[in-house]
């Protein structure tokens, strides 16, 4: 890739540096948007994306959603809280017009973005393996599991921006020259071992299916099964490695079977992660079907805690916790009619996608979908600007240069 070229294009280059942000400087994210936003509204060409923008139905959906928050402010009374909220989902009003419709994101450059995630996945992992390996030989403390070893980024969070990084390398290992394949493979155990690490117990379920998925889907179209065979062995070895190494990942999942099969007689002051999740879907539901046209996007939040107070689940009440599901967060906010528009965000894009092998898209919209029914993964700017960037990223593959 010639550097030169790159320079030349201030909106290309101002992309790929949102991109390399999104693992490593979050907090310089919103700045780069801005900037991209000021650059974009000098290069003008409005009337063009408007055009581009409206042959989409599946980033329709998207705007349209984030119009129905700004109008889920009627009523509201806490208006600071739903500014917020407004602020933290801006992306979804943004990114259509920076992403989706900028027509120099050209094939080319989106696969170089799509590069410069995993290897700015690639370094974050490096740097969060190199850091606990200091701690424990330095402090003899083993931060090698969860929140320990994210070091102040949500571990499900993080497995997700890992999934999907491991999921862009595989269709490398696909598509990309012999050479290239071993850096490939490298990138993807290290993946593979951080996701284990991070704990994350719905992200665990995910690797492991994707896992058996890439190893079927490349037995049937690898030419040399035995180098596969090798490959896969040497992936289970790491899996098994990591986890001896790691009871507490066991402990995690033990603690999971031992909740979900005994949720009728859950304590109502249990805060253990899976116990404490099943409380709150029950608040949320019971608030959801006494108010379905919604609370407001700024009540939301104030009305679960008051629930759960109503409902004497004093643990999570003492937490003050959203509600762990984002089609339940939605639906007390904005109602039946917003979290109809939430599905139909992850719906559409199945429906009206025009080439049948985009499999990156369905991949993102899955996993994203999975973790969505167990965290608020649209609640905050780390999930919001991930999701609606890969969104308008990968929808712009279905679409020709």
């Amino acid at each position: 890739m010639n550097w030169k070229s790159i320079f030349g294009k201030p909106l290309i280059l101002l992309t790929l540096l949102l991109t390399a942000c999104l693992p490593l400087f979050q907090k310089l994210v919103p700045i780069i948007i801005g900037v991209l936003l000021i650059f974009s509204i000098g290069k003008g060409n409005w009337k063009s994306r408007f055009d581009y923008v409206k042959k989409s139905p599946a980033i329709i959906a998207l705007l349209v959603f984030y119009v129905y928050n700004v109008l889920g402010l009627i009523g509201t009374e806490n208006i600071d809280k739903g500014l917020n909220h407004l602020e933290i989902k801006l992306s979804f009003l943004l990114l259509p017009w920076l992403i989706f419709a900028n027509t120099e994101l050209t094939s080319k450059w989106r696969t170089l973005i799509k590069q410069t995630f995993v290897l700015s996945c690639f370094a974050f992992c490096i740097y969060l393996i190199s850091r606990a390996s200091f701690v424990l030989i330095s402090a003899e403390q083993n931060e090698f599991t969860y929140e320990l070893f994210s070091h102040g980024f949500h571990p499900s969070y993080l497995a997700l921006y890992l999934l999907v990084a491991s999921r862009l390398c595989y269709a490398d290992i696909q598509n990309s020259p012999s050479n290239q394949f071993f850096k490939n493979i490298v990138f993807l155990g290290v993946f593979v071992c951080c996701i284990i690490l991070l704990s994350s117990k719905i992200n665990l379920l995910i690797l492991g299916g994707s896992l058996v998925y890439f190893f079927i889907s490349g037995i049937i179209q690898a030419k040399r099964k035995t180098n596969l065979i090798l490959i896969a062995s040497a992936f289970l070895g790491v899996i098994v490695l990591t986890l001896f190494y790691n009871p507490s990942i066991k402990e995690r999942a033990e603690r999971s079977i031992q909740v979900f099969s005994h949720a009728r007689t859950i304590d109502k002051t249990d805060t253990e992660s899976n116990a404490a999740r099943i409380l709150i879907w029950q608040s949320a539901w019971t608030l959801l079907k006494e108010n379905p046209l919604g609370l407001g996007v700024g009540d939301v939040n104030i009305e679960l805690e008051k629930q759960y107070k109503k409902d004497g689940f004093t643990g999570i009440e003492s937490k003050k916790l959203n509600a762990h599901n984002q089609f339940l967060q939605t639906g007390v906010a904005l109602g039946f009619p917003g979290l109809i528009l939430l599905l139909l965000v992850f719906i559409i894009p199945f429906i009206s996608l025009k080439k049948q092998h985009n499999e990156i898209l369905f991949y993102f919209l899955i996993v994203c979908f999975v973790n969505a029914l167990v965290e608020g993964i649209l609640e905050t700017q780390k999930g919001v600007v991930f999701f609606g960037f890969f969104y308008c990223l990968l929808l712009k593959d279905d679409e020709r240069d």
